[in-house]
């Protein structure tokens, strides 16, 4: 169940072929695991490389070290993330990719100023790719 206050969204946009995530200004506990998680049974269910539009225009309390473990340990590696679309920015969002980078040796991010302009880089990538 989504708590709009604390939990962290995530949900499947189909016709795009990726996934979204809202991450809320307050951050439950548990709420970082439990998104992750659910990210990584949307990419075992899809057999298409899939993006994941990652919302932060709320400015989350951002877990930098639980944040960065649970997307190396689940999406980060799977064969399916085509990569994150991130909406908005902040210095904990960029030590996060930095971290991501380092231990991955993948750029796997790109940054976007509105969700319109990450929805469009998706539509396009999936054309790209087919």
């Amino acid at each position: 169940m989504y708590d709009s206050d604390s939990s962290i969204l995530v949900d499947m946009f189909e016709e795009q072929c990726a996934i979204r995530m809202i991450w809320p200004r307050h951050v439950a506990p548990g709420a970082v695991r439990d998104a992750f998680n659910q990210i990584t049974r949307y990419l075992n269910q899809n057999d298409c490389p899939i993006h994941v539009i990652v919302d932060i225009r709320s400015e989350p309390n951002f877990p930098v070290v639980e944040t960065a473990v649970h997307a190396l340990a689940g999406p980060q590696r799977h064969a399916n993330l085509a990569g994150w679309l991130v909406v908005g920015s902040s210095p904990a969002a960029r030590k996060i990719e930095g971290l991501l980078t380092q231990v991955t040796r993948k750029e796997t991010v790109q940054w976007f100023d509105t969700e319109e302009e990450a929805l469009e880089a998706a539509r396009a990538l999936k054309q790209k790719n087919g």
